[in-house]
């Protein structure tokens, strides 16, 4: 009941019983104003509570530290540095020609143009930070975009579906609906958050480690370009994004999950582990597990055959992940990878992976689709299922070439 979650009184914006009039249709507004207001305020208060502890662990040090810093820095400004003038002209750096003359103020509007010349240094100091921040999320985007469509889109998909199988739906009041509104949009910002980290720790340290590879089998990657600067830059957001993933995951009440996809991140990308297929198919197995498994804990459901499914996806993955290597084979014998086509050879893999692709479909169905009631609906998925999976199996075996195998 949506007016649970408000501290009484709640009668200001709820009535128990129906609307009796189309005023009574904008009480949701109201509750979400309040909502949006309580929640600033919260914030407010943390931010005052954690300010506030700050002042009482240092107050009885700030006498031995904060202000002999103080008084040292400025005796050594005043004592090696020129005194200015009394002109104010000369208490500023240059340039200063564009805001102050070297004369005294010979119009009583003279003296605003110090207040001119902070305000463009404040502008310029905020189009400079949003700038960077600008060239952080692009920088971040064209790393994990080839990534999306097998990492976030599984992620907000599997969210999605564990909320609407396990949560009851609300009636068609609208004052019903809104918590359930609430609680999805909070979900898929975690997800967004969540997965977006867990993609960009991973494909970037993959593609530090494996620029030379890249400038052969991907040359369009961002890396390659010289996005980033040099590796040092690169490593050091590596590290700052892995601690930031972590802490998230902390947050978000799946620390194991992200701790162990970063265990496997380090072992396949900064150790080396993607030169071997069976390490390289083992971290993907395990990263689709522990996805799948993020999901349902920042969902807060966790139905009984979860456990399954995700055993499913795992083992599909580490069978046939082997498809993405086909197209790289020139690249990975470039650093001396042993991938699957390059053990097995090119003719046996596809034959192996055309077959792989057309069993997932009575699998699946035995495996997965069995624990739902026969249906139109279950009848179609598995006809969808069964058409994606042979037209991939058939591209597999008769569709080759670079671009041809990316496709597939």
């Amino acid at each position: 009941d949506i007016s649970s979650i408000l501290p009484p009184p709640r009668a200001m914006y709820l009535n128990e019983a129906k609307a009796s009039s189309p005023l009574d249709l904008l009480r949701p507004l109201g509750l979400f104003l309040a909502l949006i207001i309580n929640g600033i305020e919260t914030f407010a208060h943390v931010v005052f509570q954690e300010v506030l502890l700050v002042f009482l662990v240092i107050q009885r040090d700030l006498s031995s530290t904060l202000v002999p810093s103080i008084l040292c820095s400025s005796s050594l400004l005043f004592a090696n540095t020129s005194l200015p003038s009394s002109d104010i002209s000369s208490i500023l750096p240059p340039p200063r020609a564009m805001y102050l003359n070297e004369a005294k103020a010979s119009s009583p509007l003279d003296l605003l143009r110090p207040l001119g010349l902070f305000l463009a240094l404040i502008i310029n100091g905020i189009e400079t930070f949003a700038h960077v921040v600008f060239q952080e999320v692009l920088l971040v985007f064209l790393v994990i975009q080839r990534d999306l469509s097998s990492t976030l889109v599984p992620s907000i998909l599997c969210s999605s579906s564990l909320l609407f199988a396990n949560t009851s739906l609300p009636s068609s009041d609208i004052s019903s609906i809104l918590p359930f509104l609430v609680q999805y949009a909070t979900v898929a910002m975690k997800v967004l958050t969540y997965s977006t980290l867990y993609t960009f720790t991973f494909c970037l340290s993959n593609q530090i480690v494996g620029i030379e590879e890249d400038s052969i089998n991907k040359p369009d990657r961002p890396l390659v370009k010289g996005y980033g600067g040099p590796r040092k830059y690169l490593w050091a957001r590596f590290v700052v994004s892995s601690i930031v993933y972590l802490s998230v995951g902390y947050y978000f009440n799946c620390f194991l999950y992200s701790a162990l996809w970063q265990v496997c991140t380090v072992c396949h990308n900064v150790l080396g582990g993607a030169r071997l297929w069976v390490v390289k198919n083992t971290v993907m197995m395990l990263g689709t597990i522990t996805m799948f498994q993020a999901c349902a804990a920042m969902a807060m459901v966790h139905p009984t055959n979860m456990i399954l499914w995700c055993a499913y996806y795992g083992i599909t993955t580490f069978m046939l992940i082997a498809l993405q290597d086909i197209r790289d084979v020139e690249g990975d014998l470039f650093v001396g990878r042993r991938t699957l086509p390059i053990v097995l050879g090119d003719t046996v893999t596809r034959a192996y992976l055309a077959v792989g692709f057309a069993l997932t479909v009575p699998i699946f169905h035995v495996v997965l689709m069995h624990l739902a009631r026969s249906s139109y609906i279950l009848t179609a998925i598995d006809i969808v299922h069964g058409l994606m999976m042979a037209s991939v199996a058939l591209r597999i075996m008769f569709k080759r070439g670079k671009k041809e195998d990316h496709r597939s």
